[in-house]
């Protein structure tokens, strides 16, 4: 005579979990905390930093090229004649205002330098630092000398614009900026098996032409023409993809406890 136990591990609460886990990742249209994670969460995530990159690279000293001289002009309604040569020297500033001047110059340049540092990495070189310096304290000159000269100060300026031009770049209307934001015309967030697809698209018109927001979104994306590449839309960085990952594991995990 033998005696013997026997043993079984309960497998129906894995199995709930297993299904349920296929169902959420596999349909699009599914109801779930990781769908719920998928579909509304993620989307915001991923927006937002892309809102903050978009910001940040509109003010120049990053990746995107800087808007061309004839596109400035004509943001500023075409006064670039009555103003006349800009000068990007101090001597040419009214005295009071050298000083000042060259003072935001150096702060300007600082930050452009360290905003391409953390864009692009530290340079492999001596060369490639001087050489980012120098673009840098070149475009902070410009930018300094544009404000001065839009408040009528510097002394080869005939006519005095009332207010700053708007040079951001690529935020002329602020379309393309407001598309990135969950709802709003040109964005888009279609939901896919085991994820989202979310950019700019569909069929809203951009203000001011016949092309769809998307449409104007992908030229800048790509490139066209005389229209250098400026990506508005990149793979998410280091912290966000963080945030991503906690979210939908916290998903997962909720989702899994609810199964057993």
């Amino acid at each position: 005579m033998s005696m013997s136990w026997e043993v079984k591990v309960d497998m129906s609460g894995i199995e709930r979990f297993r299904t349920e886990l296929a169902q959420q990742l596999g349909n699009p249209g599914a109801s779930g905390l990781i769908r719920t994670c998928l579909n509304e969460q993620w989307p915001k995530t991923y927006l937002a930093s892309m809102q903050d990159r978009f910001d940040r690279l509109s003010r120049g000293g990053g990746e995107w090229p800087p808007l061309a001289a004839s596109t400035i002009e004509k943001r500023r309604g075409g006064h670039q004649k009555e103003l006349g040569q800009v000068s990007t020297r101090l001597k040419d500033l009214d005295p009071e205002y050298r000083k000042q001047a060259a003072a935001m110059i150096r702060k300007e340049s600082k930050r452009i330098f360290t905003q391409a540092v953390q864009d692009r990495g530290e340079p492999e070189s001596e060369h490639e630092e001087k050489r980012r310096k120098n673009l840098a304290t070149a475009v902070a000159r410009s930018k300094v000398y544009r404000l001065y000269r839009s408040q009528g100060n510097v002394v080869r300026t005939r006519k005095a614009i009332a207010t700053a031009a708007n040079v951001t770049i690529l935020r002329n209307t602020g379309t393309l900026f407001r598309a990135l934001m969950a709802g709003n015309p040109g964005n888009v967030s279609d939901p896919i098996p085991q994820g989202i697809a979310v950019g700019i698209g569909g069929s809203a018109v951009h203000e001011g032409t016949v092309q769809t927001i998307g449409e104007i979104a992908r030229i800048h994306q790509e490139g066209l023409g005389r229209v250098p590449v400026r990506r508005i839309v990149v793979d998410p960085d280091t912290d966000t993809t963080e945030r991503m990952t906690g979210q939908l594991d916290r998903a997962v995990k909720e989702t899994r406890k609810a199964a057993q």
